[in-house]
């Protein structure tokens, strides 16, 4: 089996839920919202306090200022290659998340590829009619 990590820096959109209609990722450019750059694994609080947008949220009673934030949509975006694969050797192809958020969609080439509906287990995602080779 061959491992690609999708560990290190990616893209984290963000906004009030209903601000914005996106369907999709690829709607993401054509809106005006904050992108910071977030680390994963992560989480949203660590990567805002480290773009400067909010205050330390272990300092003091700055947790409770971020009420608000329970109430945004959170769109972490990456891109990356693939190199040639053998699909002969690698018939299938997958993508696993060890943690992701308790409800979230995940989209590959702007295709829905699943959504998960609990935090506490490990998800698998067959995407071998998805993923591009390059």
């Amino acid at each position: 089996m061959k491992k690609i990590s999708l560990d290190g820096t990616w893209e984290l959109t963000y906004f009030p839920e209903g601000k914005f209609s996106v369907k999709d990722p690829g709607e993401l450019s054509g809106i005006k919202a904050k992108t910071v750059s977030a680390k994963v694994p992560g989480n949203v609080e660590l990567d805002l306090a480290r773009a400067g947008e909010i205050p330390d949220p272990f300092y003091g009673g700055n947790i409770f200022k971020l009420r608000p934030y329970e109430f945004y949509e959170w769109w972490y975006t990456r891109s990356f290659e693939v190199e040639d694969i053998d699909r002969v050797s690698f018939p299938h192809i997958h993508i696993a998340f060890d943690g992701i958020d308790c409800f979230s969609e995940i989209w590959l080439n702007n295709r829905k590829i699943g959504e998960t509906d609990n935090m506490l287990i490990k998800h698998c995602f067959d995407v071998t009619d998805v993923v591009k080779s390059c």
